[in-house]
């Protein structure tokens, strides 16, 4: 009955990569009122190891999220008593903020260490992944080509607004552009890595073939961001070496797929950035904005929710006619509603990361990577307050942890099992 349940949990697990957060927010509380029923039923000794190893990959993450926690609660708290937030959107704000990062952490990691034994779950997840992104690939072709909508009824068009140079700025399942494309750019960089390194044949090509879809929705996307953050993630987790090992290949797929992004338009929108209220110049006054009510309340913020005439009163001292917009980096948001305990508690999680990518050893490349581009993404969007984001990255590190779990386990035994044979063949070894 429990691998029923696991395997369940791990297919619906690749379907809350595509859809909106709510099934993402069902699985934490499936996942928690799981893990506390089987806590009645020991596990079995293989199992133990392989989740204290997967936990302890984990101790430094869930540290530093507990004290970024209680730093953004303490910055809610002084920013309530210095009258900079009133009402109950400041309580609302913590609570969302709760929800997409310590709760939503803490429940899949009670969880997801099984995807590190040797029953086979992990190998679900990736057909789930593949199937779902193939699935998503389609939807966002036709979405691009005539703008269907069907997130809001199956006779819903995306907005004018979403209409660029002939062709629509693909959202998939999701509610917005941004949100697919680093979603997606995300689900192409980690599903490479997994594929590159798993044990089982199956396993590695449906991560392969889920990532590919991936890609080409990005590709696809009509956005800006998610396109560079991807290309860049591709070249660090293919150095220069693999492009020499296969120059041939290179040679050949370069041309084509240059030809290709010019005749379907692939980075037309790069073109907008010279127009005004197009490209860049809002961008700037969104920072500007922010950076400034950053300044104003330097330590803890003006509090998350609920401050829209504050920070219109921004945008009209600039003379910017749009407002009360996201700061679209995540640093600037941090600071502008947690103040400077919010930053200190953003870079503690951050580095927490590092520290973890670097304790690893079959995944630390693939791991470095999905944190370059999150920090990437993070400089020209609030990708670390979109809570599809957030469940994506805490889904996407979690299952490389336990996939290094699982390979270097496989190697310790492989050890093992062949110094008992050399033993057993007379032969010492150190």
């Amino acid at each position: 009955m429990l691998k029923i349940v696991i395997i369940i949990i791990s297919i619906l697990s690749g379907f809350a990569l595509f859809v909106p957060v709510f099934s993402g927010y069902l699985l934490a509380l499936l996942m928690m009122i799981i893990s506390c029923f089987i806590t009645f039923y020991p596990a079995a000794a293989t199992d133990s190891e392989l989740k204290s190893r997967f936990y302890k990959q984990l101790t430094e993450v869930s540290r530093a999220l507990l004290i970024f926690t209680a730093l953004c609660g303490f910055s809610c708290m002084m920013a309530y008593i210095l009258g900079n937030h009133q009402g109950k959107d400041l309580v609302r704000g913590y609570l969302h903020f709760l929800a997409k990062n310590p709760v939503m952490w803490f429940a899949y990691l009670s969880f997801y260490w099984r995807f590190a034994s040797q029953d086979k779950s992990r190998l679900y997840f990736a057909r789930s992944f593949a199937l779902f992104s193939l699935i998503n690939l389609f939807y966002c072709l036709f979405q691009r080509s005539f703008g269907i909508d069907w997130i809001h009824g199956f006779s819903a068009i995306l907005p004018d607004n979403r209409l660029s140079n002939g062709v629509y700025r693909v959202s998939g399942f999701m509610g917005h552009p941004l949100t697919l494309g680093y979603c997606q750019a995300l689900a192409s960089l980690a599903g490479l890595g997994l594929g590159g390194v798993c044990l089982r044949k199956q396993e590695k090509i449906a991560w392969q073939l889920g990532a590919a879809a991936a890609l080409i929705v990005v590709l696809i996307s009509g956005s800006r961001g998610p396109q560079i953050v991807m290309l860049i993630g591709l070249s660090a987790l293919f150095p220069v070496s693999v492009l020499v090992k296969y120059w041939k290949s290179t040679l050949i797929l370069a041309p084509v797929m240059a030809l290709m992004a010019v005749k379907y338009g692939i980075f037309s929108r790069f073109y907008e950035l010279s127009t005004v209220n197009l490209g860049g110049d809002m961008r700037m006054t969104h920072w500007m904005v922010y950076w400034r009510i950053f300044k104003d309340h330097f330590l803890f913020g003006i509090g998350p929710g609920g401050q829209d005439a504050a920070i219109s009163a921004y945008y009209f001292s600039l003379s910017a006619s749009d407002n009360i917009k996201l700061a679209h980096n995540a640093f600037l948001q941090y600071g502008a509603e947690y103040g400077l305990f919010g930053v200190v508690g953003l870079c503690v999680v951050i580095v927490s990361w590092i520290k973890l990518a670097l304790r690893t050893v079959v995944i630390r490349r693939t791991i470095l990577v999905v944190i370059l581009a999150t920090l990437l993404g993070a400089l020209t969007q609030n990708n670390l307050q979109d809570s599809e984001y957030v469940l994506s990255f805490t889904i996407w590190l979690m299952l490389l942890v336990t996939l290094e779990v699982e390979v270097r386990e496989s190697s310790k035994t492989r050890r093992t099992e062949a110094k008992d044979s050399l033993a057993r063949e007379g032969v010492q070894v150190a």
